[in-house]
């Protein structure tokens, strides 16, 4: 399988779907999260409706264990939430 990448300098490439994104859908409302002292917090009281669509950016990452997708600087959105 071959993956797209970008070439950010000599000998150095980045995951296309790093920088690009993935458009994801909502099965459910959600929360965006923040991590702050090596947990997920809600930030602020930010919701997302549900059937909505979502730019998520690399792979799922995990914080306390538990899969968070990122969607943006420091804002994260559980992976249970999406199709």
């Amino acid at each position: 399988m071959l993956k797209k990448v970008l070439q950010a300098g000599y000998n150095s490439f980045i995951s296309a779907s790093n920088v690009d994104g993935t458009t994801r859908t909502l099965k459910k409302n959600a929360y965006v999260y923040k991590k702050s002292k090596g947990k997920a917090v809600r930030y602020k009281n930010s919701v997302l409706k549900q059937n909505s669509q979502q730019q998520t950016y690399g792979s799922a990452v995990s914080i306390k264990g538990k899969k968070y997708y990122i969607i943006g600087v420091g804002k994260y959105i559980a992976k249970s939430d999406f199709k």
